[in-house]
């Protein structure tokens, strides 16, 4: 029934401005969803910028969302400002938290630098987590990122190095690929960091580091919910739809346990501040 009135929206042409809406940004709108179903990360990627990273060093977590990473980043010893553009996100690493890291609003394209919340002598590190995709080809927010590093800082990137959609065979591909079925090709990204990085930081370490987690059904419905896939269309019948199909994925992609098992990979780019070269 979902998908002949689905079909009907779509030879009447009334989705093509939902389409567009369901793609935008806006995860203040999910931010329940992503504070009940993200994971924190792999304790070698912690390991690897401690490595690089004095303890008790301060560090600014930019696109830090509910501050999952800002969280263990603290817990790891160091002294951490979260920085997020979306005020729902930072009441959520509120709410998670409480008032023990200082959290910014502030939009990167803004500059970095030119933030109050920022330490005049800069900062030993810079991290993002999962986010690096949304401003890697932004010069205002890498020169702020840049500015804001004191001589020889680092700049930590910890995945958001771009990604496909609906593509192998894990749950979330298959769950993508629904998705897409519904409102169309869903958006992909291609990170150059040569072209992100080139001129203000040169890459001293690379590592990509395996992960595994477990969601119960409701959790792992959370964290497609939580990617923004479709938002856009909330309490409307093509919402209906893409939540029907998930909800059976998830039914028939449970393991005996009736829990839903994931593994990937996180990768970890540790970069350096360098000399800018002048003409």
């Amino acid at each position: 029934m979902y998908r002949l009135l689905f079909l009907l929206i779509l030879l009447l042409n009334t989705t093509k401005g939902a389409c567009s809406q369901a793609h935008q940004v806006d995860f203040g709108s999910v931010s329940g969803s992503y504070a009940a179903a993200r994971r924190g990360y792999p304790e070698e990627v912690y390991s690897l910028i401690k490595k690089h990273v004095k303890p008790q060093a301060c560090i600014v977590d930019v696109c830090c969302g509910t501050g999952i990473s800002t969280r263990e980043l603290r817990d790891h010893g160091f002294k951490v400002i979260g920085v997020d553009r979306d005020q729902k996100m930072i009441d959520q690493a509120l709410q998670a938290e409480g008032n023990s890291i200082p959290y910014v609003l502030y939009n990167l394209e803004d500059g970095l630098h030119n933030s109050s919340s920022i330490p005049n002598q800069g900062v030993a590190a810079i991290t993002v987590f999962t986010g690096f995709h949304w401003f890697d080809e932004s010069k205002e927010a890498l020169d702020g990122i840049y500015e804001s590093l004191q001589e020889n800082g680092y700049f930590i990137i910890v995945s958001g190095l771009g990604f496909t959609r609906g593509k192998g065979d894990s749950v979330q591909a298959e769950v993508e690929r629904a998705i897409a079925n519904v409102i169309g090709p869903l958006p992909e990204k291609t990170v150059d960091l040569e072209a992100s990085l080139g001129g203000r930081f040169k890459i001293v370490e690379q590592r990509s580091i395996s992960n595994s987690a477990t969601y119960t059904p409701e959790q792992f419905f959370d964290l497609m919910r939580s990617r923004n896939y479709w938002e856009g269309y909330r309490n409307s019948i093509v919402a209906k739809i893409i939540e029907s199909e998930i909800i059976g994925i998830i039914n028939k992609r449970k393991g005996p346990d009736g829990l839903i098992h994931t593994t990937g990979n996180t990768r970890v780019v540790v970069a350096q501040k360098i000399p800018l070269i002048t003409s």
